[in-house]
């Protein structure tokens, strides 16, 4: 993704901040890091939600009931559908979700942000 990404930066962009003199290290982050900036945040989101399903990996440590240190979310969700604990299930869902909303848009927040500055 981020190899796209470097591709599909302008390459007249570049010609130009050589054209006017501007070193590497503010040309990474004046105009590659602004371009690289989207495929970043969808990388990071992308990567926030597959954080979320480890279970394979604490299950192969630690077997059906795992130590109380690695009890994951998933392991919690799955310990419940053995037991048909729907209340208990259907709660652990909508916190996931809330938690899921806050990050994700504190994550928008910041890209705004940092979006809105360099547009100016």
């Amino acid at each position: 993704m981020f190899l796209s990404a470097l591709n599909n930066i302008p390459k007249e962009v570049i010609e130009s901040s050589l054209v006017d003199g501007c070193g590497s290290i503010r040309r990474f982050f004046s105009i590659r890091l602004y371009y690289l900036a989207p495929t970043i945040f969808f990388v990071e989101i992308m990567s926030l939600i597959n954080s979320f399903k480890i279970f394979r990996e604490v299950y192969l440590l630690t077997g059906d009931y795992p130590y109380d240190k690695l009890y994951t979310l998933q392991t919690f969700m799955n310990n419940k559908f053995t037991h048909l604990d729907y209340s208990q299930l259907s709660s652990g869902a909508v916190i996931m979700c809330i938690a899921m909303v806050i990050i994700v848009g504190i994550l928008f927040f910041v890209e705004s942000k940092l979006d809105s500055g360099t547009e100016e």
